[in-house]
Parts: C-alpha cells; structure tokens; sequence
C-alpha cells in the first residue's frame, strides 16, 4: 500500500504572506523525508492567529504555550510545502531566494514578525542571518520601490537593513495595498506611520 500525504493548494495572496513570514521569524522545516511543515514562534498569540486568519490553505494544531512564556504554532505537513523549503534553504541554510518580491503582503509581514521602530522614526528590518550580499540586495528591492533606505552596523558583524523616517509615508501607503488588519499587540509598530486602510 502506498503512502499518502496531506495536500494544500496555497493562493498567490498565501505565497506572499509566507515569503514574509520566512524572510523575518517563520520557518519551513522537514517534518520526514517526503513533507514539511510551516512554524513560527511569538510571545503574542494575537499573531500566530492572523497567520492561520491569512494562510487558509494550511491546517494548524493548537497553538502551544512554552515556559517561557511565548507561543508555538505549527502546520500540518505537506508535500507542497518541500519547494519554499528547497527555495529558501538551499544546503539547509537560510538564504533570501533569488526571485524573492518585496510585495506589500510580505513586507507587511516580515515588519512584524521581525521589525521595529527606531527613535528617529526611521524602520529596521530583521536581516541578522543574511549574507552581506542579500542584504544588499533587500536594499536594492527597497530603493526599487522607492524607499529612501540603507544598511547600518548594529552588534559586532552584524548589519541591519532601515528604512529612513522620510519614507514612512510611502512604506505606510505601500504595506496598506494588501488590506490586512494589523494586530493590536503590533500596533506600536505602526505609531506614526500615515497608512491608508487601517
């Protein structure tokens, strides 16, 4: 008898979102040698339930809560899921795909699972794992759509790419194409920043 493996059928709008998940805190891991599952950890389960509110396709278990006080959410597995595990981990490493696309879903996504504010209003993306030269080439992304942006050197070796304050408008204009609500626990996130729909 052979096997048989869950299936999902992921839309456009759900590829996007996972791209943003991916490139900040979510992650594809191999749950056996044939499927993988979506994760993501947060200390705010608000989070982890838009996630499952905007990735339909994909069955989650019960969210569970760790000892340290964050929360734990993962997919079913599925075949479909092995090509973004082999996009984004080629040599199981993590890397930022070569046709990655700063859409507004996955930018809106990757600022909350893995960004923040600065005191000078500026906005910082979470790019501590990635290599020199795809942080460079997020930059490149950013300056294509427009932002006024660049890289700055945070802890030791590590860089991190920041959006200026003078683009606030434009990234709140931009993240607002996708239409999806911001989460009350991520709302400081947002303080100042003139957005459209929400």
């Amino acid at each position: 008898m052979g096997r048989y493996f869950k299936s999902c059928s992921l839309s456009k709008q759900e590829h996007k979102v996972l791209d943003g998940l991916i490139a900040s805190d979510g992650s594809i891991v191999w749950s056996s040698d044939y499927t993988c599952r979506f994760t993501c950890a947060c200390k705010h389960s608000e989070f982890l339930r838009l996630i499952e509110k905007y990735l339909p396709s994909l069955k989650f278990g019960n969210l569970i809560h760790n000892k340290n006080g964050s929360y734990f959410l993962s997919s079913n597995s599925y075949l479909e899921l092995n090509s973004l595990r082999n996009r984004w981990y080629p040599n199981d490493k993590k890397i930022l795909p070569i046709d990655f696309q700063l859409t507004p879903e996955a930018l809106l996504f990757w600022h909350l699972g893995d960004g923040h504010k600065r005191k000078n209003g500026g906005i910082v993306l979470g790019t501590y794992g990635y290599t020199m030269e795809d942080q460079m080439r997020i930059v490149k992304l950013l300056s294509e759509l427009g932002f006024h942006c660049g890289m700055k050197k945070s802890s030791g070796h590590y860089y991190t790419v920041v959006i200026h304050s003078k683009s606030l408008k434009d990234f709140g204009t931009y993240i607002s194409k996708c239409g999806i609500d911001i989460p009350n626990c991520y709302k400081y996130k947002f303080e100042g920043i003139p957005f459209g729909v929400f």
